[in-house]
């Protein structure tokens, strides 16, 4: 009987050492990896939520922990701690033994706006976490409550010039202040800070009731207070506008005008701000970067590389599948994922745009503070 095998062109030459090692070295590598991955097989892991249940963060988190506990085989137990706007969350995280058995999920556009506080306490994303992927970025809107009187922008920018603009924040350390001198600047709008708003339900209520005129809340947030008719959307800051946005929100914000772009408003505010058109589209493309740093998995600085490599192609693994990306749908959530390498790009990129606001938002924390 003659095999098949002797028919193939194929002249077999023996492997080289070099080749040998290069081989060795690779099946190393993968048994080491699996071998991370199996060590917490059965051992519960601890996730850590920085904020309350049933806000975004939450959500994002339920939503990956069936797929992440079956992808690793470990008990995830999900935990929330909500104070000081996720900076206490985030320090659990930072300050967890980098052994495997904490995650959690953070704010990155939140955190670096809190380290431009002098002897800012927050952690430092770039630096004090290991970065395993990017779920989701924030889509960020102006609104105003239902009873406020402002029907769109063009309203609010004419009361603007009557008077400074309230806008309700939680405090001159969070990704929404950061959001409001940018916008302000583009814009040409003079506007007053109102602090101590925690949680997007505090910020609405304070809409609601008149004492402020516009807050800024991600989408996720917003979501089910524009569909009750309690907030009146006037702006999306943040772009692309349609960008991981679940169905549902995609149709919430028909109509709803942009602040970037040929369409934009920031461009037909030019004869107000005295901006040219090319610093003008500058801003916008910088606030879209910062916000794109978005929502990150993270575990604790020096993870093993073997255990980080196992965590981040887990996520990455689940945030690519069918399954995952269908009940994400269903729970109207929106995926903008990054791998873990992506997502360290994204932050870096988010930094840098952040600094180039440095003038205006240490003003606008002066004036917070006063």
């Amino acid at each position: 009987m003659v095999s098949a095998c002797q028919h193939l062109p194929v002249t077999l030459r023996p492997l080289n050492s070099c080749a040998v090692f290069i081989v060795f070295f690779l099946f190393s590598i993968a048994s080491v990896a699996a071998t991370s991955c199996s060590s917490l097989s059965g051992e519960p892991v601890l996730w850590v939520v920085p904020s309350k249940p049933g806000g975004g963060y939450d959500a994002y988190s339920r939503l990956l922990q069936p797929f992440m506990e079956k992808a690793l085989n470990v008990r995830i137990r999900i935990e929330n701690r909500s104070a000081a706007g996720g900076v206490v969350g985030a320090m659990a995280i930072r300050d967890a033994q980098a052994d495997g058995r904490t995650l959690g999920i953070i704010n990155a556009p939140g955190l670096l706006a809190a380290n431009m506080l002098p002897n800012a306490p927050a952690p430092d994303p770039r630096q004090d976490f290991t970065i395993l992927g990017k779920v989701a970025e924030s889509h960020v809107v102006m609104l105003t409550g239902k009873h406020s009187g402002i029907s769109d922008i063009n309203s609010l920018l004419a009361i603007s010039r009557t008077r400074p603009i309230l806008a309700g924040i939680r405090d001159a350390g969070s990704s929404n202040f950061v959001t409001l001198p940018i916008t302000a600047s583009l814009l040409g709008m003079d506007y007053a800070v109102v602090t101590g708003y925690v949680g997007s339900g505090a910020r609405t209520l304070a809409a609601l009731r008149g004492e402020v005129d516009v807050i800024f809340l991600n989408m996720d947030s917003a979501r089910r207070y524009i569909a009750s008719n309690e907030l009146v959307p006037l702006l999306q800051i943040t772009d692309p506008p349609n960008m991981g946005l679940s169905d549902e929100s995609r149709s919430l914000l028909t109509g709803v005008p942009v602040l970037s772009g040929e369409q934009g408003v920031a461009r037909r505010q030019i004869d107000t701000t005295g901006l040219t058109m090319e610093g003008v589209d500058a801003g916008a493309v910088a606030l879209a970067r910062i916000f794109a740093a978005g929502r990150l998995v993270v575990a604790p600085r020096d993870l093993p590389d073997t255990v980080s490599h196992c965590f981040a192609t887990a996520l990455e693994d689940v945030m690519a599948s069918p399954e995952f990306l269908q009940a994400a749908g269903k729970a109207n959530l929106g995926i903008n994922s990054e791998n873990a390498e992506g997502a360290r790009k994204l932050l870096s990129l988010a930094a840098t745009e952040l600094d180039k606001f440095q003038p205006e938002i240490r003003a606008a924390i002066g004036e917070a503070r006063r």
